[in-house]
């Protein structure tokens, strides 16, 4: 690049605001020897003069403004690395306000950096919320998948069970104690299964459930407390049975049936 000098040999000032030097002179971009001719103009020249201290107040109002706690072996530090790096080369120290008002730009470009880098974290989190709201939806639409094949199973076991020629149909109807009550019941002897409908059968109190037994030779033996919850339930298949009966038994069942609270039983 070349350089415009006056009969005194001094830079003009023209050329020096037609090419930016001032900028460049506080960046520290220079060449030593043009730095010193700006350096000159500077000092011989007011207007100039007061060019750069408004352009060191604006750089030093932005780095303020943007201001980073920095320790104070920062500069020492730098220009050691700097030294280290290319020994053969003269490392020109800047003058202290043009150190600072280079600092102060730097240290704007540092947090406008660290915001970016903190935008594209938050976007990265948001990403990562995304991916992770889209996996527990298909989680979901494949445990919903599973619920409906395994409902579409029992559907498709329970008909072909109560479809089996060798499945037997029982109504248990209700008595004097509860005569709206009806219980159908299936048995399959080969498969040694028994299920039966609750849809017709009336809601208990919370204290108590129905309990159902089968009657082996005079001996009441515990086929399980029935669960309202489940339309159709599969009951405790006890051989050589004689007869269903079902009666009211404290929650959870009992051990032995409450023959005062009978209210249904059928002879198979």
């Amino acid at each position: 690049m070349g350089y415009i000098f006056n009969a005194k040999g001094m830079m003009t000032k023209d050329k020096i605001l037609k090419e930016q030097l001032l900028e460049q002179y506080l960046l520290g971009d220079l060449e030593p020897a043009v730095s010193d001719q700006i350096e000159l103009a500077i000092s011989k020249d007011s207007s100039l003069k007061a060019m750069v201290d408004d352009m060191e107040l604006d750089l030093e109002k932005l780095g303020q403004e943007h201001a980073l706690s920095v320790p104070k072996t920062v500069k020492e530090h730098l220009m050691h690395e700097i030294s280290n790096s290319n020994p053969s080369s003269k490392v020109r120290p800047m003058k202290p306000e043009r150190f600072k008002a280079w600092f102060s730009l730097a240290a704007a470009a540092s947090v406008i950096l660290f915001l970016n880098t903190i935008y594209l974290i938050v976007q990265n989190g948001d990403i990562k919320q995304e991916l992770t709201e889209i996996s527990s939806e298909s989680q979901q639409l494949k445990e919903q998948q599973r619920s409906l094949i395994s409902s579409y199973n029992n559907q498709e076991t329970l008909l072909a069970f109560i479809s089996n020629p060798n499945t037997k149909q029982y109504s248990l109807e209700g008595n004097k104690l509860m005569p709206d009550t009806k219980i159908v019941s299936y048995v399959n002897h080969d498969e040694k299964q028994v299920m039966v409908n609750t849809a017709a059968m009336q809601e208990l109190d919370p204290d108590h459930d129905y309990q159902m037994w089968a009657d082996v030779e005079g001996e009441m033996i515990n086929m399980g407390v029935i669960n309202l919850n489940e339309s159709m339930l599969a009951m405790t298949y006890i051989d050589d049975a004689e007869s269903f009966n079902i009666t009211i038994e404290p929650k959870g069942g009992s051990d032995h049936p409450t023959v005062e609270r009978l209210i249904s039983n059928v002879y198979l």
